[in-house]
């Protein structure tokens, strides 16, 4: 899960890159890229630290996540938990709102609002079928890139490709953690999409966003160089048919194809920038 966590990280720098419009821009405000880091790593420890306030139950039944649970392990009280991502959620939002445009500012607040009705009770959207999807693919993955390129102070269409492949991506991750702990989730009362679907319906919509995410990370390739797309194509079409029945495989593909997609496209948006 630690990757996880990290590429949630990095949908916010890929959101930064991308909004960068000049090399005057990158050379004089590279403390914004500390600063940009700083307040999304208050966002992640606020939502870590909430859901773990009200995931007690479901993580007490898994020896790894009892382990990084400080409130199923026992370490610390409800109380303290409470009051641990209070503060964090407040310190985060009281640097974005110092550092950044108001722009940044209500994007980030609203991040920290649907993180909360993610976890918290009586909204909880985690316990919600569909709406759990949607909204981990919001405030863990569009929005994140969006916060990303609003710092930077850009944001336009061209970004929409982008957008809606880090959405399903981040949907497609959810789901994948939701396959891991659906035995956990179901004894817990916790009424995600995988516990509503099964294990069997949630792998084929599991496969299905895999193929759409796939023809996202083509189009944003094609975008900006269509050899690659054309090249890229015909490897993923390959590998795809010879690892389709080869669950696992497939989404680890999936993962090393996102990740070079993501990091040639703020590439070839940033060397322009900097040879100018």
């Amino acid at each position: 899960m630690e990757s996880v966590y990290g590429a949630y990280m990095g949908m916010v720098l890929l959101g930064f890159v991308h909004g960068l419009n000049s090399y005057i821009f990158v050379c004089s405000n590279y403390n914004m890229f500390l600063k940009i880091i700083i307040s999304h790593a208050f966002f992640l420890a606020f939502t870590f630290s909430i859901n773990n306030c009200f995931d007690i139950r479901s993580d007490e039944r898994q020896e790894e996540k009892r382990r990084k649970n400080p409130l199923a392990s026992g370490h610390i009280t409800l109380k303290e938990g409470l009051i641990q991502s209070f503060l964090l959620g407040s310190i985060g939002l009281g640097v974005t709102f110092i550092w950044f445009n108001e722009e940044s500012f209500l994007i980030y607040s609203f991040l920290l609002f649907l993180s909360l009705a993610y976890s918290v009770p009586p909204l909880r959207f985690k316990s919600v079928p569909i709406i759990d999807l949607i909204s981990h693919g919001l405030f863990f993955g569009t929005l994140l890139f969006q916060y990303g390129l609003l710092v930077a102070g850009s944001m336009a269409l061209e970004f929409f490709p982008i957008s809606i492949s880090i959405f399903i991506c981040s949907i497609i991750f959810e789901l994948r953690n939701q396959l891991d702990d659906i035995q956990a989730d179901k004894s817990s009362g916790t009424r995600t999409t995988a516990c509503w679907l099964g294990p069997i319906k949630t792998r084929e919509l599991l496969r299905r966003l895999l193929i759409l995410h796939w023809f996202t990370l083509l189009l944003i390739l094609w975008l900006n160089d269509y050899k690659i797309a054309l090249a890229a194509s015909g490897i993923i079409l390959t590998l795809s048919v010879l690892l389709w029945r080869d669950f696992k495989r497939c989404v680890k593909l999936t993962d090393v194809f996102t990740a070079f997609v993501y990091s040639y496209s703020a590439l070839m948006h940033l060397i322009p920038l900097l040879i100018a």
